[in-house]
């Protein structure tokens, strides 16, 4: 059963875009994902180390970020109960460094929607979106994109 809002696989086109709400990243964040995935590099740990690093400051790992790109693009729900898989992420490349305090958004565009060739897609179509993830200031932090499968209209109704 879909949410609200929910998009079915015809009810994508190529090109159309929706900007999420925005999430201001804090401390707790950063020590909460450091500690569930265990990464405690210096660079996001260790204020004086960041602070004498290249960096000036700590910073957010960019898994943290694309973590959170995907939650903020949840919340829209245009694929509650619609999407079937994630197929993959493509070309994620991060462009400025996120710390404590910044707060993001996603503009997520339909890059392409197209049939399937995997062999469990026969009641979904491939959508695939850039996730353009960007600050406060509007400014490109990190962009990439995910490859769904989302179940086509009258298949799950």
């Amino acid at each position: 059963m879909s949410a609200r809002g929910a998009k079915y696989f015809e009810d994508f086109e190529d090109g159309e875009s929706i900007t999420t709400a925005s999430r201001t990243l804090t401390e707790a964040d950063l020590v909460n994902f450091c500690s569930l995935t265990g990464d405690w590099n210096q660079l996001h740990s260790s204020e004086p180390f960041a602070r004498d690093s290249h960096m000036d400051q700590r910073i957010f790992s960019g898994p943290q970020v694309f973590s959170y790109a995907i939650g903020l693009v949840g919340r829209t729900n245009i694929f509650e109960g619609t999407i079937k898989a994630i197929l993959g992420f493509d070309d994620f490349t991060f462009h400025v460094p996120t710390h404590p305090g910044d707060t993001i958004h996603v503009v997520a565009t339909v890059a392409e929607t197209s049939e399937s060739d995997t062999r469990f897609a026969d009641d979904a179509g491939q959508v695939t979106v850039t996730y353009d993830v960007r600050n406060e200031d509007d400014d490109t932090i990190a962009v990439g994109d995910v490859r769904l499968l989302v179940f086509k209209r009258g298949e799950t109704e």
